[in-house]
């Protein structure tokens, strides 16, 4: 008989960051999988931030702490700030905080006494890959798209209150490929290997637990086919584990 797959017991959630259909996505998926494991695309000082937020009723709104610029680069620092602004921004148009759909997780985890693992990589250090991979050419091209953006017609319309649909995302991660390669290496292919490897791990070591795991739309088709592959060489010796994970 053939042995079961590490994937029967893995179910992925896509979300978006802003979304208020994302945060009942999260509550669906944990209703219906009853998983022991949840699996949150955070690292420790995003977790932090956020289960202040829950624990402290009293804050109206929790921030995470901005990185130095020593710590992760000018550039990083730069991208990180203008991504956190622009995340707040849209949240408040649409009355969701950003994150919001992670924290349904983690309460979720909390009440149901559900085992929590962080599978993200530390967000100083990929500020720091950011810093290192954006190169001149994707410094001019990011001056050029600011530029003209105004002036554009050829736009991807898609409803920012709900989750994008895969033609979308997959058009979105197309543009910012061919755009900005060196951020695609690191905000999407690292991290997806990342979390993958950190995913599989978890699933080997825990061969009776279903894992439910939150991921930003897009992560999912990648994550899903490094772990076939990771389960493959596993399955010949061919691999061997150097990441730990989180439990929390």
């Amino acid at each position: 008989m053939k042995e079961k797959s590490v994937l029967d017991r893995l179910f992925l959630v896509g979300v978006s960051h802003v979304s208020k259909e994302s945060i009942k996505l999260v509550s669906r998926v944990f209703k219906e999988k009853n998983p022991e494991i949840i699996a949150i695309e955070l690292d420790e000082k995003r977790f932090s931030v956020i289960l202040q937020r829950i624990m402290n009723k009293k804050t109206k709104r929790a921030r995470t702490k901005i990185p130095s610029i020593t710590k992760v680069g000018i550039k990083g620092f730069l991208f990180g700030t203008i991504a956190s602004f622009i995340q707040r921004r849209i949240g408040k148009n649409l009355g969701v905080s950003p994150g919001s759909e992670m924290e349904e997780a983690i309460k979720l985890a909390l009440k149901h006494n559900r085992r929590i693992v962080l599978v993200d990589k530390d967000i100083d250090l990929t500020l720091r890959e950011v810093s290192k991979n954006f190169g001149f050419k994707e410094k001019i091209n990011f001056i050029v798209d600011i530029l003209k953006a105004p002036f554009k017609r050829e736009q991807i319309n898609f409803d920012i209150r709900k989750i994008p649909d895969r033609k979308v995302v997959d058009e979105i991660l197309s543009r910012i490929k061919s755009r900005y390669p060196g951020l695609y290496k690191v905000l999407v292919t690292d991290r997806n290997r990342f979390i993958a490897k950190k995913l599989f791990r978890v699933l080997v070591d825990n061969p009776n637990s279903k894992v439910m795991a939150v991921l930003g739309v897009g992560h999912e088709e990648a994550v899903l086919k490094f772990i076939r592959d990771f389960e493959n060489k596993l399955s010949k010796n061919q691999i061997e584990f150097s990441y730990s994970y989180r439990v929390v």
